[in-house]
């Protein structure tokens, strides 16, 4: 952590067109001090600063940090409580409470718990626990067309009847593009003058893909 970030915000701030918005994501401590720095320099009123998780906190300690502007020109973006209408995310939750014994679930848990659930149904498909070989059946578990499927045993059951298998997870489709990435929703958390959150925004999955697929 630096003492000042004065020269960093200098160079992003003149010389060119204002930034609009800043996509940041720092500890506490680099926070306090690029925020006050930032404040000195007059960029905290006509640009939106967006963090992740780490920033969302009601009361916290980036939000405080931020100044008094913090009600209309600080936001958290956070992985979006996905719904499904196969269960997927209720038993991912229970799983969760069962093992934290809270449903406070730290953000992208959802995203992790897909993560291992597909590569299982993968190796099993592939008959093989070689990364080389199921690697190659990520799309083949988790990419229509198939029989929906939204629990490992529940999918496991129809590999193992020799069915073609779509596990739409607990953070949602879980469908694969060309670029082998997956898209999940993102909420947009703002702030109120007490510095407790507000909903500002969602961004749906099929939003980001759009952008995704224009090259934004």
């Amino acid at each position: 952590d630096a003492s000042s970030y004065n020269s960093e915000l200098l160079a992003a701030f003149t010389g060119h067109a204002t930034p609009t918005v800043v996509f940041d994501s720092m500890d506490t401590q680099t926070a306090a001090t690029l925020f006050s720095n930032a404040q000195s320099l007059g960029y905290m009123t006509n640009t939106v600063w967006i963090g992740d998780d780490l920033q969302s906190a009601p009361q916290g300690d980036y939000a405080k940090s931020f100044g008094p502007t913090a009600s209309t020109n600080l936001v958290a973006a956070l992985p979006a409580t996905p719904t499904t209408a196969n269960g997927a995310y209720n038993h991912f939750l229970s799983d969760y409470q069962a093992v934290w014994k809270t449903t406070s679930i730290i953000p992208t848990t959802f995203n992790e718990y897909d993560s291992i659930v597909i590569a299982s149904l993968a190796m099993t498909a592939a008959k093989s626990t070689d990364p080389k070989v199921w690697v190659k059946y990520i799309k083949t578990v988790s990419n229509p067309p198939g029989t929906s499927c939204g629990t490992y045993a529940g999918c496991l059951a129809l590999l193992k009847h020799g069915k073609k298998i779509d596990y739409n997870g607990a953070a949602g489709n879980d469908n694969f593009n060309k670029y082998n990435n997956v898209f999940s929703g993102f909420q947009m958390l703002g702030f109120t003058p007490s510095l407790n959150n507000k909903l500002d925004g969602y961004i749906t999955p099929e939003q980001l893909a759009a952008v995704v697929a224009k090259g934004g």
